[in-house]
C-alpha cells in the first residue's frame, strides 16, 4: 500500500486543532444572534465540544468608557468579582469588513471619528472625543450584554443615534484573554458533514444538557477547525518525525472529523454522559477508524488539543482540566 523505507516505521493518524472559536450557548439563538457568525462556523469548523462553567456576568452600572477607545467595569463569577477591560475599536474593525482599507484599527477609528462634527472639540485626540461622547445604555444593559452608546458605530452607520454596540461577556473573553473563569468541563463532543452552526442550533442533546445545567452556569460551544498533517512516521524508541511528502487521499473531511471526533470522545470520557456512544467502544471498532485507518496498515491515532488563552483551559475531572490535552492510542490490527 505504502512505500514505506523501513520495516519498522508505523503510520500515525496525526491532528490537531488549529482555529477555535467560543460562544455562550444562548448566542445561537435570538435576535443578537445575527452577524456574528461567519464562515468558520458555518462551514470550515468540522467539530464541537459543548461544555458549562460558572456564568460571568456583567456589573452595568460599574462600566466607564476610558482613553484609547477603551471600557472597564467588572463581572460577576459567583462570588467573585473581577475588573475587565476592552478595546471597543478592536471589535469594530475585526467585524467591519474593509480591514483590507486600513493600516489598523487606529487608522480605521480615526478616519470615522473624523466625520463627526463636534464644536468646540476639534482639537482634541480622535479617543477622547469618543471618550466624552459614548456612554453605556443603561436601560438596555444586562448581565448578559452590554448596550453601548458608541460613536464609532454609530458614524460607521453614517450618524445613526439609534444604533448601539452590543456584547457580552464570553465574547470579549475570548478576544482579550480575561482570566475569569473556573473550571471548563467539557461535556459533550460532536462533529458535522455540513455545518457546525447548524447542528448546535438544532441539537437533540440541548433538553438533557439545560436541565443539567445550574442557574449559577452557562453552556458554552467550542467550534473547532481540525488540521491534520501527512502520513506521520513513527519509528519505536525513536523521534516522531512528520512525512511532509507523503498524503493519503482516503483522509478527507469527514473522515479526519470522524476519527478526530472518536478520539477526543475516548480522550475525555471515561463513562457515558451526554456522549452515549464509543465512550466504551474500542477504538478500532469506529467504523470510519477500522474502514480508514486499520485495514488499510495504520498503526496509531495522534491527536492534540492545545488551545490558547483562558477559554483554552478546560477538561473533565478524567482528564483533569488544562489548555493542552493528547489523545493517543495504538490500533491492534484486527
Amino acid at each position: 500500500m505504502f512505500d514505506l523505507d523501513s520495516v519498522h516505521t508505523e503510520l500515525l493518524f496525526n491532528a490537531h486543532i488549529d482555529e477555535f472559536h467560543v460562544v455562550d450557548k444562548d448566542m445561537l439563538f435570538g435576535e443578537l444572534s445575527k452577524g456574528n457568525f461567519t464562515d468558520f462556523h458555518r462551514t470550515r469548523a468540522s467539530v464541537y465540544f459543548l461544555a458549562k462553567t460558572r456564568r460571568v456576568k456583567f456589573l452595568p452600572e460599574t462600566f466607564v468608557v476610558e482613553s484609547g477607545f477603551c471600557l472597564s467595569g467588572k463581572v460577576r463569577i459567583g462570588s467573585r468579582v473581577e475588573t475587565v477591560r476592552f478595546n471597543v475599536a478592536k471589535i469594530l474593525f475585526e467585524a467591519s469588513g474593509v480591514k483590507e482599507g486600513f493600516t489598523s484599527w487606529e487608522h480605521w477609528a480615526t478616519e470615522v471619528m473624523s466625520g463627526w462634527d463636534v464644536s468646540g472639540a476639534s482639537n482634541l485626540p480622535v479617543d477622547e472625543i469618543y471618550r466624552r461622547f459614548s456612554s453605556i445604555d443603561f436601560e438596555l444593559s444586562s448581565g448578559a450584554y452590554l448596550y453601548i452608546d458608541c460613536k464609532l458605530l454609530q458614524g460607521a452607520k453614517g450618524g445613526e443615534l439609534k444604533a448601539r454596540t452590543v456584547v457580552n461577556p464570553v465574547q470579549l473573553a475570548h478576544m482579550f484573554d480575561w482570566d475569569v473563569f473556573d473550571d471548563i468541563e467539557v461535556l459533550y463532543i460532536g462533529k458535522s458533514k455540513g455545518s457546525v452552526l447548524n447542528r448546535t442550533l438544532n441539537h437533540n442533546k440541548w433538553g438533557a444538557i439545560t436541565s443539567a445545567v445550574r442557574e449559577d452556569e452557562m453552556v458554552l460551544v467550542y467550534f473547532l477547525n481540525i488540521s491534520h498533517s501527512p502520513i506521520a512516521k513513527m519509528v519505536p524508541h525513536q523521534m516522531l518525525r512528520v512525512v511532509g511528502s507523503m498524503t493519503d487521499d482516503e483522509l478527507d473531511r469527514d473522515a479526519v472529523s470522524v476519527i478526530t471526533e472518536a478520539a477526543l470522545i475516548k480522550h475525555f470520557f471515561k463513562e457515558k454522559g451526554f456522549n452515549e456512544k464509543i465512550v466504551n467502544q474500542p477504538i478500532e471498532e469506529v467504523a470510519m477508524v477500522k474502514e480508514i485507518l486499520v485495514d488499510r496498515g495504520y498503526t496509531g491515532v495522534l491527536v492534540a488539543v492545545q488551545l490558547e488563552g483562558p477559554l483554552g483551559v478546560l477538561g473533565t475531572d478524567f482528564t483533569g482540566h488544562h489548555n493542552h490535552h493528547v489523545a493517543r492510542y495504538t490500533l491492534q490490527q484486527l
